[in-house]
């Protein structure tokens, strides 16, 4: 930055007297004036990756944006003035902004809710200048609060967009997870997420598109409502229920919660989100706007930060200062308990959320993290009674019925189970995990078309659903349908290539279906992205069952790797010890037949072990 600065006042006799980081050793917004005018300044480093040469691709993105930028007429855009390169670094000046909205945030941080007028003007300035973005045929490039500017009038001013890009979801996904709250520089649509565990599935290049941008804008105002980064991850990873946020009123919540789709044709267009906030903007609401005290709220936003980053620990100890400021914060209580019940301390959890009811009885959120907390004990009842006080105080409450629908089915009441998945279904129809438990309930009984019917719908809710596309498979499988069975399996596997059944499920529909040339070809392939889900213990087991003689050495070699790989596993010395029987090899079936027996015993000891646990 210095470096800027310097830039600046040399060749142009401009000032800086602000500078924001759009994206560390890449971008810049400066504020700044020269002897006549006040601006605001992108500032883009043209060095690619550390590299001293200038880089072309980095002009051609500079001059792209500067490009946009002059193109737009829209009074919730940033006015172009000019551009100009000094040496490594590219400037692009334009109006002046007075702040981001991460410091519009610290500015209104002691006030317990956002004025609702205000909240609704940025909605629909925000969604105004989508509007005209994406009719120039631009798309959103790497929005998230820092980069959404205010000018003196508190308007929306946006300034970071251009033709669609190319990503690697693989590598944006690890990026995007990687981020914390100090540095959130982009917000990344489902459609754009590799969902695979090691994030090594979608590695082709995807192009951007415009029902991205509805998800990240929305995403944008409801950071703008502090809901939390871990629970905005799961969010776009589909784990995650709509929770809503104190901040903002409930209408506003609902028009929120409508925008998250993980189906990107579900999603609304930017005119029925603008005429929906519109139809807020008529609604007469009378706000008497409390505020926290200073102290506090620093120690619980700090908490809450640190829980956003996954530091558990030194969350509980800034919060317990938190609560000794304000005794009565039940919120402060209640994030304790979500940082226990994080680490899995469920009986720490309960202990702090029943606290929080103690200061404020009627406390849906405590009872329901009660109930899951139980649930995740297996104490099925306490849970149920639990969660259904969350849903008496709360009758809207979708993750609370989806939670009684699981607790219910763990005890054998499925048709208690089905009513509640329903009703979650119904309060949250963007959630797919609803949808997906009543294709379980009916799995379990064999009804296979009604459990059919509900995955379908589960994966139209989340095309990236991996759990319903496998059991989608097995309904299948069930019905003979072993074509397709594979082609849902397949889908599965390109989404999670290092799914744990996925081997197992692609070898059992190709054995019946006798594709056996099929079978070792998608087996050899997955040994190139991993050698572990036991790929090399299946792809020995059809050569064998492909023709045993002929290729009884090949699958020797490849059960060897197997075992080699994942030394515990009990299946590949089975197999090695029939194979070696066909060889009349005594010596090797005597030493693996050891191991096999080795192998059992320790199996028996841990069954015991965890009988004697529960």
């Amino acid at each position: 930055m210095e470096l800027i600065i310097k830039q600046l006042e040399i060749h142009k006799q401009i000032t800086v007297t602000k500078s924001y980081i759009d994206k560390p050793d890449q971008q810049y917004t400066v504020i700044a004036h020269d002897s006549q005018n006040q601006y605001s300044i992108k500032v883009i480093s043209l060095h690619q990756n550390q590299d001293e040469q200038i880089s072309q691709q980095r002009l051609d993105y500079a001059q792209q944006l500067a490009h946009s930028l002059k193109s737009c007429n829209h009074e919730n855009i940033a006015k172009y003035f000019g551009e100009f390169q000094i040496e490594e670094n590219y400037f692009i000046l334009l109006e002046r902004f007075e702040m981001n909205l991460i410091d519009w945030q610290l500015k209104n941080k002691l006030k317990k809710q956002i004025d609702r007028k205000i909240f609704i003007q940025f909605s629909l300035q925000l969604l105004h200048a989508l509007e005209h973005i994406h009719s120039k045929n631009y798309v959103l490039q790497e929005l998230a609060l820092r980069n959404i500017f205010l000018d003196k009038d508190y308007n929306i001013k946006l300034c970071d967009f251009g033709f669609p890009q190319e990503v690697i979801p693989s590598e944006i996904s690890k990026q995007f997870m990687d981020q914390r709250v100090d540095n959130i520089s982009f917000y990344l649509p489902p459609e754009l997420f590799d969902f695979s565990k090691n994030k090594i599935a979608k590695q082709s290049k995807v192009l951007q598109e415009k029902e991205g941008d509805v998800w990240v804008a929305c995403v944008c105002l409801y950071a703008l409502a502090e809901a939390t980064l871990v629970f905005i991850k799961r969010l776009t990873k589909g784990t995650g229920f709509y929770v809503f946020q104190e901040k903002i009123d409930k209408d506003i919540n609902k028009v929120l919660m409508n925008s998250f789709w993980l189906n990107k044709n579900l999603r609304p267009k930017i005119s029925d989100l603008i005429l929906s906030f519109e139809e807020l903007q008529k609604v007469q609401v009378s706000q008497i706007i409390d505020e926290y005290e200073q102290e506090f709220i620093d120690k619980y936003n700090k908490g809450k930060e640190l829980y956003s980053n996954e530091q558990f620990e030194e969350s509980i100890e800034v919060l317990k200062e938190a609560i000794q400021i304000n005794p009565s914060s039940y919120q402060s209580l209640n994030l304790i308990g979500n940082n226990y019940f994080e680490n899995n301390k469920y009986n720490e959890a309960i202990n702090y959320f029943t606290q929080s009811i103690n200061v404020f009885p009627e406390n849906p959120i405590a009872y329901k993290s009660i109930g899951h907390s139980y649930l995740n004990l297996k104490q099925y009842e306490t849970a149920i009674e639990n969660l259904n006080k969350a849903v008496m105080y709360n009758p809207e409450y979708s993750h609370a019925y989806n939670l009684l629908g699981v607790c219910y089915h763990n005890i054998g009441d499925t048709q208690n189970a089905a009513e509640s998945y329903i009703k979650a279904n119904s309060l949250c129809p963007q959630q797919c995990i609803p949808l997906f438990n009543l294709g379980n309930i009916y799995l379990k009984k064999k009804v296979d078309e009604e459990s059919k019917n509900w995955y379908e719908k589960a994966i139209e809710t989340n095309p990236n659903y991996i759990d319903a596309y496998t059991n989608l498979g097995v309904v299948n499988c069930n019905q003979s349908q072993f074509e397709q069975a594979l082609i849902h399996f397949e889908k599965a596997s390109q989404i999670d290539p290092l799914s744990a059944s996925i081997n197992h499920n692609i070898w059992f529909a190709c054995m019946k279906l006798q594709r056996y040339d099929y079978a070792i070809n998608y087996f050899k392939n997955r040994l190139k992205i991993n050698g572990s889900q036991q790929t090399n213990y299946y792809l020995a087991l059809t050569l064998i069952q492909q023709d045993n003689l002929k290729n009884l050495h090949k699958s020797i070699h490849y059960l060897k790797q197997q075992i080699k790989l994942e030394p515990q596993l009990i299946e590949p010395f089975y197999l090695l010890v029939d194979s070696f029987f066909e060889q009349e090899k005594q010596s090797e079936i005597i030493k693996y037949s050891k191991i096999s027996k080795s192998l059992d015993q320790l199996l028996l000891e841990r069954i015991r072990e965890t009988k004697s646990e529960i």
